[in-house]
């Protein structure tokens, strides 16, 4: 058994904190073996664990980027969620189709992971994605969107959302109001 393996193995363990070290120890090694592993803890049950895993592929950058917008698409719940939270801290343009079709999710949290990264990238391509999820059910995802909005017009110079005559509700009103 190689120490990957080894390290590997240990992301099953039942006791949070080894699982942990084997996270944060797997962060320094490369390769997709190592990867894939990291990817899968996104869905560990304990909080800890999913964050160091999050922190380990975030810290990979733009050579995560393919498998976590592949995991952004065919993973579960708390994989799309983690997958769409790191992509918006590496914050590469690659990203942005993958976070705009995750506006799309069934799942609020994972919509919501998404049009916050959209507004990490701060690209102009995500501004009529995020003025349609404006109009999502949830609060947690308008909100989100309105912040992200207001990050890419910050960044991008473009002017707000309420001078474009785009949107309407309390979302859009915040955004208006914090421009």
């Amino acid at each position: 058994m190689t120490d990957i393996d080894a390290l590997i193995d240990a992301l099953g363990d039942s006791r949070w904190l080894i699982r942990a070290r084997a996270v944060k120890s797997l962060a320094s090694v490369r390769g997709a073996e190592a990867t894939e592993a990291l990817l899968a803890v996104l869905a560990d049950e304990d909080e800890d664990v999913r964050l160091a895993a999050a922190d380990a592929l975030a810290s990979r950058g733009p050579s995560a980027m393919a498998p976590l917008m592949d995991a952004l698409v065919k993973g579960g719940i708390e994989v799309r969620w983690g997958a769409a939270c790191v992509l918006g801290r590496i914050g590469d343009l690659r990203a942005m189709d993958s976070l705009t079709s995750a506006l799309d999710d069934p799942e609020w949290r994972v919509r919501r992971a998404a049009a916050r990264a959209l507004g990490k990238v701060g690209d102009a391509g995500a501004v009529d994605p995020l003025t349609a999820a404006l109009d999502d059910p949830s609060g947690s995802v308008r909100d989100a969107a309105a912040e992200g909005l207001s990050r890419v017009h910050a960044r991008c110079g473009i002017a707000p959302l309420s001078s474009t005559g785009s949107g309407e509700g309390p979302a859009a009103t915040a955004l208006a109001s914090s421009a």
